[in-house]
């Protein structure tokens, strides 16, 4: 997978974690693996509060997000 696809699909799965209202702002996205191109987490701010979803593609659904616990990280 070239590196322009995986910088879009990373843009592409913040924008619709925006869209969704899920973020206001993302400060961070951490990949699974490097060679599967999709970021597997998302920390952002949420009405100035951090919040973090693990992401995962569904091929039926696309891309799905799951509110996790937050893990230590400075706002």
């Amino acid at each position: 997978m070239s590196n322009e696809y995986k910088d879009w699909i990373w843009d592409h799965v913040q924008d619709i974690a925006i869209e969704r209202g899920l973020v206001d702002t993302i400060t961070d996205v951490f990949p699974r693996d490097p060679a599967q191109g999709s970021p597997d987490h998302i920390w952002g701010l949420k009405n100035g509060q951090p919040v973090h979803y693990y992401v995962k593609y569904d091929p039926e659904f696309g891309y799905l997000y799951e509110h996790r616990e937050l893990e230590p990280f400075e706002v």
